[in-house]
């Protein structure tokens, strides 16, 4: 089967309703299916793409943590420190 070509196609906008030729409707922005005219495209904003969750969060080559949760420079840990202070309460409240 042939397909009319160039000159000799035509197509209609699908939101206005106006006749251009074929090779001016492209898909909009928002709504791919929609062949839409010059004056009915709708930008679609970067802001609004979904996130691309398949960001790597792996590190190559990571290097060990040695400043995990030590209280100071006498080397013990931060749940040490508040055993011997027997301060175990954080923040307000009654």
């Amino acid at each position: 089967m042939r397909y009319a070509e160039g000159r000799h196609a035509w197509g209609r906008c699908q939101k206005c309703g106006d006749r251009y030729r074929l090779n001016q409707l492209r898909p909009d922005g928002y709504k791919p299916n929609l062949l839409v005219g010059p004056c009915c495209y709708d930008i679609f904003p970067p802001a609004e793409r979904p996130i691309d969750l398949a960001d790597a969060v792996a590190l190559k080559r990571p290097s060990p943590d040695t400043d995990d949760d030590s209280a100071g420079d006498s080397g013990t840990t931060l749940e040490d420190e508040l055993e011997e202070t027997g301060v175990f309460h954080f923040g307000g409240g009654t």
